[in-house]
């Protein structure tokens, strides 16, 4: 599961052991306010109330489109 906070940052969680598996701290100078993953593509787009969209293709959104799947 992914998370976005109100300071910018993204959080990837894993559930199956129930800790914080890698974060993205400041990844939006405001609150992040969605999240899409693309579903051809090991890529995740983010927007935020700094009036930006984010697309990108570090490893920390590669590991991120492992997370793309739907929860059982």
């Amino acid at each position: 599961m992914a998370t976005g906070s109100t300071h910018g940052h993204i959080a990837l969680w894993n559930l199956e052991e129930r800790k914080l598996q890698s974060q993205m701290r400041e990844a939006h100078d405001g609150a992040v306010t969605g999240m899409k993953c693309l579903p051809s593509e090991p890529l995740m787009v983010t927007s935020s109330t700094d009036n930006s969209l984010k697309v990108d293709k570090s490893e920390f959104y590669i590991h991120f489109a492992s997370f793309c799947r739907p929860y059982p």
